[in-house]
């Protein structure tokens, strides 16, 4: 298996069918790129490396506070997460605090949390990619906390308002339950709300 082939299976998981950061471990990633990712354990990689990577491979650069938070800061005990990085499977504890990467689970652990970080808040990896690259790490965690709801506040609201059976009829207007005026007719037909529900 050539370096090339090893690395893109390596990062398997962090691939996409889109472009942007998604498409960084391609079969065109520069053999630069290969090189000092397999290398990284005997020649960890700064942030100013991993941006000249990221560059390399026609992605943009990330900011000094970007590589901080993804790859060195542990934002749950602050309670500036709501899922605690540690719990990862990639994680070891000599990330916390580390001023490169040390090895290529280094670079998936922060990969990772960008990636539900993302999927969570934007709903989108590109484009939270492109948010939060450039931002330092007190603008991650504002641009992060703010697009949670307060769990606090949602308790004290109150109750809402009685539930109120819905006409078979009307039910083709709420996604949840079209399914079930699906049911055939004829008990003796099979239920295609089993199979779509």
């Amino acid at each position: 298996m050539s370096d090339r082939a090893k690395i893109i299976s390596e990062f398997e998981l962090f691939r996409g069918n889109g472009g942007g950061i998604e498409a960084w471990f391609t079969d065109r990633i520069p053999d630069t790129v290969v090189d000092v990712l397999l290398n990284c354990e005997k020649r960890p990689i700064s942030s100013e490396v991993l941006s000249q990577l990221l560059i390399l491979s026609h992605e943009g650069g990330v900011s000094r506070g970007f590589f901080e938070f993804y790859f060195s800061y542990d934002p749950h005990p602050d309670g500036h997460s709501w899922y605690d990085p540690k719990k990862l499977p990639e994680f070891e504890e000599r990330f916390i605090g580390a001023n490169e990467l040390l090895n290529i689970n280094h670079l998936k652990w922060g990969l990772r949390r960008l990636y539900i970080d993302a999927l969570l808040h934007f709903g989108n990896i590109r484009q939270a990619f492109r948010t939060l690259r450039t931002k330092d790490k007190l603008g991650i965690i504002l641009s992060l906390t703010k697009q949670r709801f307060n769990t606090k506040d949602m308790i004290s609201r109150g109750s809402g308002l009685p539930l109120e059976t819905i006409a078979q009829d009307d039910r083709y207007l709420i996604a949840e339950i079209a399914c079930k005026t699906y049911d055939p007719a004829d008990t003796s037909m099979p239920v295609h709300a089993q199979t779509c529900c």
